[in-house]
């Protein structure tokens, strides 16, 4: 049987767990853990870099991800299929605001 996985996103001020972090979500899938932290990263400002760790539900960390607010390219680059996804998802996610809010304008 296959081990269910938990990611967990964590954001560390100026990569710093010391100075100020905070857990930001808890995810089932990887891609929707790093598509999250890319968002979470751009909406502090770029203050804050993303750890992510994978954990087996009921057992042991077997995944590390640090992400740094200025690695979108070498991310890009390391991981292009990953961050195709993300970018998909991030584009649908726009198209689907867009629409969300053009329903309640009355506009479509």
């Amino acid at each position: 049987m296959k081990k269910k996985m938990v990611f967990i996103l964590e954001m560390l001020r100026n990569g710093d767990r010391e100075s100020h972090s905070y857990i930001a979500g808890v995810y089932d899938d990887e891609i929707l853990a790093l598509k999250e932290a890319w968002e979470h990263m751009e909406y502090r400002a770029n203050k804050y870099d993303a750890h992510i760790s994978g954990h087996e539900l009921n057992g042991h960390e077997t995944y590390k991800r640090s992400l740094s607010t200025y690695g979108w390219k070498q991310f890009e680059e390391s991981c292009p299929t990953l961050a195709k996804e993300i970018t998909r998802l991030r584009q649908k996610d726009a198209v689907d605001e867009m629409s969300k809010i053009d329903q309640e304008l009355g506009l479509i």
